[in-house]
């Protein structure tokens, strides 16, 4: 079972999202939307680890068609739930696992999700099949701090 998928787990992750000072509000959106721009109009976009989808929804606001990729059936759950639109496809797959055809996509995003990928050289060169010839890769990755033991007196 995904860690997403544990009914404890989720709740405590959805409850760290309602926060106000949650970070990736603060911190992580501001960034991931800063590395990937704003121009998406006729572009297809792979989003690897999706969640619950915000970052589909608006790329496919802005024009894109997304194909948007995710291990968790709960995060799945909500993004067919709140994150609709009908340039979006989520589909139920680790990183890992997904199959595409050679040069497919414009576009490959993932938020915090690729620092649970066992082998990252073996997805990046899948990633680099996926994509066009001018296609680019951005990712970001959590640093080990922000999952670090919180009592170990440094936080």
């Amino acid at each position: 079972m995904n860690r997403y998928d544990d009914p404890p787990f989720f709740s405590n992750y959805e409850a760290m999202r309602r926060r106000a000072d949650n970070f990736n509000d603060h911190v992580v959106d501001r960034a991931f939307w800063e590395l990937i721009g704003g121009e998406f109009h006729g572009k297809a976009a792979l989003d690897l680890g999706c969640g619950w989808g915000a970052y589909d929804k608006r790329m496919a606001d802005l024009g894109a068609e997304v194909t948007a990729v995710d291990p968790s059936e709960k995060m799945l759950a909500r993004a067919r739930r709140e994150n609709v639109h009908s340039s979006i496809r989520y589909m139920q797959f680790t990183m890992e696992d997904c199959r595409f055809e050679s040069a497919t996509f414009d576009l490959v995003v993932s938020c915090l999700a690729m620092h649970y990928v066992r082998d990252f050289s073996a997805l990046l060169k899948n990633i680099h099949g996926w994509l066009k010839p001018v296609g680019a890769l951005a990712f970001l990755i959590e640093h080990p701090a922000n999952t670090a033991a919180r009592d170990n007196g440094w936080e």
